[in-house]
């Protein structure tokens, strides 16, 4: 009888240290989630920023599935783990549906108008 009670214990235990594993892992995914895009965005906009100061900016860098738009003198990017926006200061009109990965971005300015390639 011992035994099962030990048994039983031993499995118990063993499923609420799996279980607690993957609450850990799951807050984990979304706090990276979060920070790639942030990181992304600032990127985003310290390439438009420079575009707008040098006239061209190019960067190659991983980003997360998301849609980025600029209207309005406003660049906007949308992931699933929120939306960012800032001003940019100049007129801009694009909209990018963006898939997850590696990603070449080019800014252009051209003393009136923003414009962005990606590849």
């Amino acid at each position: 009888m011992a035994e099962v009670v030990e048994y039983t214990l031993v499995v118990l235990t063993a499923l609420v240290f799996a279980g607690a594993s993957v609450a850990v892992y799951g807050q984990y995914a979304q706090v990276q989630a979060a920070f790639v895009s942030k990181a992304s965005f600032s990127e985003l906009t310290n390439l438009a920023q420079d575009a707008v100061l040098n006239g061209s900016s190019t960067s190659s860098f991983v980003i997360p599935q998301s849609t980025l738009t600029c209207s309005g003198g406003a660049l906007s990017l949308s992931t699933s783990s929120g939306n960012q926006s800032a001003a940019t200061g100049v007129s801009c009109d694009f909209h990018f549906n963006i898939q997850a990965g590696l990603h070449t971005f080019v800014f252009t300015y051209n003393s009136t108008v923003l414009t962005l390639g990606v590849d």
